[in-house]
């Protein structure tokens, strides 16, 4: 038995010290002395975790702990290490006191002349181009919060032109393309896309979660097939090849209203619309319906998967775009009739609760309670002659918001929705950064 003499007060030395004797190979703990930076990394993420949520909390008290819990996670490694014969305690010290005063050359004197942490950070680290500092962002970050922070680096680089934000891309990993070309650019997204999927498909036994967020496309792709067969064009530049179909035989099922071909879910809606198209030469009404086939489908195919976040991201989705569709009927002067044609099932806030609301001229209290409730209140200004860009921002926000839940899970299906919306978002930011570029 070993007694730790009593102190009115320990130091980071004294928690160096018990570690070691924890780690002791013949007197030290049976558990602490066989454990590996390997057996302990999951420990490390959950008592991080844990601090962060005590800050989130504003506990003080249980912050405390909680960062104890933290340091001696960062002790026990380095003891680990002192062990190996690597480095010590006092050299983790040593090491970010160092890194500390080199950062602040305001603060501490030295070479003031660059100014910026980042860049004295990446001096320092030897990274010299985009893709160095690119490279340096954690794997094991969880999916949101490693896309943003590879988003914030990127842009530090700048690109005002289309050439640029072209290079820039490439160096992040998309394929060549022409920056004045649409159609390369098209087809470098869905080369991504296809990538991101098979990524995703090589570690998920489960496609269903993937499957949710290939939807879209098929959906997306009936639309501008059914569209453009309508009009004698050739739909094939306005496809996305990243549904469950194939762009290209999707096409074809319709074109020859061959409507077996397509998944079940589908066959129905797509027969109907194009009816709807062939009748009434209205595309708008045969894409009501395709929307409300797509959302429906998707709820369906979000709740087969057992993720409740899932199901609230896509119920986010469908109340965004009620909450669009409200704002723009009313702003056009149109009734509740059409307003009706382009609600859709399947949100938190009920059909007829936004019909009313968005008629009566009390859509703030619809949204009250729920994520999109600052959406809901710019839609509102936005109906008075506010900003429709700040209302459509943050109905995205809203939506990006309640899949920013998954940064929180480290493990899980929840870690593959995070980083999946995070690369649609991303998909979405090129197109319109490109578009810019392209535009002059």
């Amino acid at each position: 038995m070993i007694v730790y003499p009593p102190k009115p007060q320990y130091t980071a030395d004294d928690l160096a010290a018990i570690i070691a004797i924890l780690r002791d190979p013949q007197n030290g703990c049976p558990w602490d002395k066989v454990q590996t930076h390997a057996s302990i990394r999951m420990n490390f993420l959950e008592e991080a975790y844990e601090a962060v949520d005590a800050i989130d909390l504003d506990d003080p008290h249980l912050l405390c702990e909680e960062l104890g819990d933290v340091l001696m996670q960062v002790v026990f490694h380095a003891q680990i290490e002192a062990e190996a014969g690597r480095f010590t305690w006092q050299q983790v010290c040593d090491g970010v006191c160092r890194k500390l005063i080199a950062r602040h050359p305001h603060i501490f004197g030295g070479d003031d002349s660059i100014k910026d942490w980042d860049a004295l950070k990446n001096r320092e680290k030897g990274r010299l181009t985009l893709q160095d500092d690119l490279d340096s962002v954690p794997q094991a970050l969880p999916a949101l919060m490693r896309a943003a922070k590879l988003q914030k680096r990127a842009a530090r680089y700048g690109a005002p032109t289309a050439a640029d934000a072209a290079k820039v891309l490439a160096e992040i990993g998309y394929s060549d393309f022409s920056p004045s070309s649409e159609a390369e650019l098209n087809q470098a997204l869905a080369l991504e896309r296809e990538k991101v999927f098979a990524e995703i498909y090589s570690y998920v036994p489960d496609r269903s979660v993937v499957d949710v967020f290939k939807v879209k496309y098929d959906y997306h792709n009936a639309k501008a097939a059914l569209k453009s067969l309508a009009v004698g064009d050739d739909p094939r530049r306005l496809l996305v090849d990243a549904g469950r179909v194939s762009a290209e035989k999707l096409a074809e099922a319709l074109e020859n209203g061959e409507y077996a071909m397509l998944p079940e879910e589908m066959q129905g809606p797509c027969r109907q619309a194009a009816e709807v198209l062939s009748t009434t030469r209205d595309p708008q009404k045969s894409d009501f319906i395709l929307d409300a086939a797509y959302f429906r489908e998707m709820l369906r195919a979000a709740e087969e998967t057992d993720s409740g976040l899932l199901v609230r991201y896509v119920r986010a989705t469908i109340d965004a775009a009620n909450l669009r569709s409200a704002v723009r009927t009313v702003r056009m002067h149109k009734g509740g009739d059409f307003l009706r044609q382009v609600l859709f099932a399947g949100g938190e806030i009920p059909v007829d609760r936004v019909m009313s609301a968005a008629l009566g001229g009390s859509l703030e209290d619809a949204y009250r309670t729920g994520v999109l409730r600052t959406a809901a209140e710019l839609g509102a200004a936005a109906l008075r002659g506010g900003s429709l860009t700040a209302f459509e921002k943050a109905c995205d926000d809203a939506v990006t918001a309640t899949a920013a839940q998954a940064k929180s899970v480290p493990f899980g299906v929840e870690v593959v929705i995070g980083y999946l919306v995070a690369k649609e978002i991303e998909f979405t930011a090129v197109r319109v950064i490109m578009a810019g570029r392209m535009a002059g």
